[in-house]
């Protein structure tokens, strides 16, 4: 098991966090909260800050695929 694997898991439950998280703070203009905690954003910001939390959990999960895919080449040729 690689650390991108790892990292990937860690992403994808901070996506998964952040989506249950999103709060409605104020109605006009829509502002949104991270569990009411955090200082308030805008619908596009919150869905950049989720957007992000997803492609980098896809990009760890891709490194590792790419890795564990290389490693495998790597013991066939031997």
């Amino acid at each position: 098991m690689s650390h991108y694997f790892l990292a990937g898991n860690a992403w994808s439950i901070f996506a998964v966090l952040a989506i249950i998280g999103c709060k409605e703070e104020r109605y006009q203009p829509a502002m949104y909260s991270f569990f009411g905690v955090s200082g308030w954003l805008s619908p596009e910001q919150y869905t950049r800050f989720q957007s992000g939390l997803i492609i980098a959990a896809i990009a760890c999960f891709v490194l590792h695929w790419r890795t564990c895919r290389t490693a495998a080449s790597r013991q066939d040729v031997s």
